[in-house]
């Protein structure tokens, strides 16, 4: 679990979210089902603060629920989320990676297929171990619970506590390394910009952005949806630290 501060802004991403999807006045949006995402601590992540990992949105994550459950449930589906995303009987948080590799069919995934190929080669990991070390957060905390990512009103609606979560996330796990494998324009400069987080331009590639917060090197990259894992993870190893 994070801070009582990123909590409290967690809950207002929540609330203040299914606020803003009431006053689109959209039907589609007001009636769909969502999930809420809370970040993921592998068990050994916090004995040295290598690397956090940040994707777009997930989908298919718990806990799913309507707008129409926010004034009732709101407490309960934040205290879930944390469930959902926290150490399960003793087991690393993020050992369904591994376990739901071929049932998920994660190895179609660029973003977890160049993470575990990139953690094992530079953290001298195995197959089996890659996922103790590393945290693991979205750029969107809410997403549609079954299908997508969040459209362009989805991602305004909660824009700017998500830009709020992110700097919260530098603050409370410290990493030395942050890898953002999005795209920038879309994804990543937003919440950066309103988190207040200096990037320079880099013409690699696949890396995009370079920026530094405290002791935290921050690299965004493109997200190929397919692509050769190799010069991806060649191109990372050059500047993670």
């Amino acid at each position: 679990m994070l801070s009582k501060n990123y909590n409290t802004i967690f809950k207002n991403t929540l609330l203040s979210f299914a606020d803003n999807i009431q006053k689109t006045q959209d039907n589609s949006l007001i009636s769909k089902r969502y999930s809420l995402f809370y970040p993921s601590l592998g068990k050994e992540y916090l004995a040295n603060r290598q690397l956090l990992v940040i994707g777009q949105a997930t989908n298919g994550w718990c806990p799913k629920w309507f707008i129409k459950d926010i004034p009732v449930k709101a407490d309960k589906i934040v205290s879930d989320s944390i469930d959902y995303s926290d150490e399960d009987e003793g087991k690393c948080p993020l050992e369904w990676i591994n376990e739901k590799w071929s049932a998920y069919k994660l190895f179609r995934s660029f973003f977890w297929n160049v993470t575990y190929k990139l953690v094992k080669e530079k953290y001298n990991r195995t197959d089996t171990d890659w996922n103790n070390i590393i945290a693991w957060s979205n750029l969107m905390k809410i997403a549609p619970s079954d299908y997508g990512n969040p459209d362009s009103e989805e991602r305004q609606a909660q824009l700017d506590n998500c830009a709020k979560l992110f700097r919260q996330e530098l603050e409370d796990l410290k990493p030395k390394n942050v890898l953002i494998i999005t795209n920038l324009d879309r994804w990543a400069e937003p919440i950066l910009r309103l988190a207040n987080i200096q990037t320079k331009e880099k013409k690699g590639n696949y890396i995009q952005a370079i920026g530094q917060h405290a002791d935290t090197k921050i690299i965004v990259t493109r997200r190929p949806f397919i692509g050769r894992h190799r010069p991806f993870i060649d191109e990372l190893c050059k500047e993670l630290n």
